[in-house]
């Protein structure tokens, strides 16, 4: 069901905030024991705030269309009164003072802070124990691994995570809900574990387009009706590393909703190095110290990574800065008035010791630009496979309008939960 169907039942008398977090919990009850999407979940205070959000709209309190609605918290935000793991143990010892802007604005809103869904270690590479519900000996991706894994599930109604490669992107595609990553910005990061400054982003799932747009609206203010904008469908080498039964698939997803082929600037093909070389030397300027003060803390891709960027030195640097710049601007003349569609993941899910690659992600997080996916493959027939499509900075409504295009035309709405029990 649609979350703004649980809210007009909500205002109608018909159903219940309590009554939706119990069907929440008992989803969890199924699911957790085997998926594994929940850093922690305190039951006690989810049902405290349901009740005391149903008495709210009894009295006529009503705090808008997320009043009531189970969110996840990826556990790099803060709660106030908890301890931000950022998917390691010795992260932090001390609960959080306040909240994070975007857990203060949920909690304003009248969203229900369920609980902490799990991250990668420090939100990067190292596979976490959150498994991919339609298969669980394969990846949920990473780094909002529970974050994905619980939506799939209806362990919550959507969740929030993060992304400086492909991190919001790649799981929700692997785990078959949909995604939203705002444009760069947009979102404060103010009371979030940071990793990468200059691409960390702040974005949210859902188990559909029309939720998504609820979300986004709720906290960022409406979106103006705008027209269809023109799909394109972008060649070159972006589409060489997908697998054919990827690239066959989106191909013909494209097709049917007349998305013109349109060549890359040929500059696309150094976005990946400096990515790279920007986010390795900005990890290592956050992480470095700690690093050399307690290597246990860190498994190994991270440790491999944070080495790296130690050895990126200041010309390297300005010159990746000065790239991400001008690349930045290319690519929003390119997107100019359309909206890309492209496969959300180079392949179907992978086993558990990858999280999966982020080549088809990160280029969107260099750049800042807002990205939506939306599956197109019914994981009881295969694994899943979502497209993603992505717009010039600031053009979230020529987005949102494509996405639902997209999903009416090539989607599946309101999946099946997965069977793993």
């Amino acid at each position: 069901m649609l979350i703004r169907q649980y809210a007009e039942l909500f205002r109608k008398g018909h159903y219940t905030p309590s009554a939706l977090i119990e069907t929440c919990l008992q989803h969890i009850e199924r699911y957790e024991p085997k998926v594994h999407a929940w850093e922690s979940v305190d039951e006690t205070q989810a049902r405290n705030q349901a009740a005391q959000l149903t008495q709210e709209l009894r009295q006529g309190h009503d705090r808008g269309p997320l009043h009531g609605i189970p969110v996840g918290i990826k556990d790099v935000f803060d709660i106030q009164g908890q301890i931000t793991g950022a998917g390691v143990k010795d992260w932090s010892h001390t609960p959080a003072r306040e909240d994070a802007w975007l857990v203060e604005k949920l909690r304003q809103l009248g969203a229900i802070l369920l609980g902490k869904t799990i991250t990668t270690p420090y939100a990067a590479f190292d596979p976490s124990v959150t498994r991919n519900p339609w298969d669980i000996q394969r990846t949920p991706g990473g780094s909002s691994s529970g974050s994905a894994a619980a939506v799939a599930t209806g362990m919550c109604l959507a969740a929030i995570g993060t992304q400086t490669g492909g991190s919001i992107t790649r799981p929700a595609a692997y785990c078959s809900v949909c995604s939203c990553k705002p444009t760069y910005g947009t979102i404060s990061l103010a009371g979030v574990v940071p990793l990468a400054p200059s691409f960390d982003h702040a974005g949210f799932m859902a188990e559909n387009v029309a939720d998504l747009r609820l979300f986004y609206e709720a906290i960022l203010g409406p979106l103006p009706e705008v027209p269809l904008p023109q799909l394109i469908y972008p060649t070159g080498s972006i589409l060489s590393k997908t697998t054919a039964s990827v690239r066959q698939l989106v191909h013909e997803i494209a097709e049917r909703v007349n998305a013109k082929p349109t060549p890359l600037p040929r500059e696309f093909d150094s976005v990946l190095t400096h990515h790279r070389t920007i986010m390795t030397r900005e990890c290592a300027w956050i992480h470095g110290s700690r690093l050399a003060k307690s290597p246990s803390s860190y498994p190994p891709k991270i440790s491999a990574f944070i080495e790296e960027g130690l050895r990126v030195d200041d010309n390297m640097m300005k010159i990746a800065k000065a790239f991400q710049g001008s690349f930045t601007a290319l690519m929003d003349r390119y997107l100019h008035d359309v909206v890309a569609i492209l496969p959300a993941t180079l392949d179907e899910p992978p086993l558990l010791d990858s999280t999966g690659d982020p080549s088809l992600n990160s280029p969107w997080s260099f750049t800042g630009q807002p990205t939506i996916s939306v599956p197109i493959v019914i994981p009881t027939e295969t694994l899943p496979v979502s497209v993603q499509l992505v717009a010039a900075r600031g053009q979230e409504a020529s987005l949102f309008a494509a996405a639902q295009f997209i999903e009416e035309k090539a989607g599946w709405l309101m999946p099946p939960y997965p069977n793993v029990d």
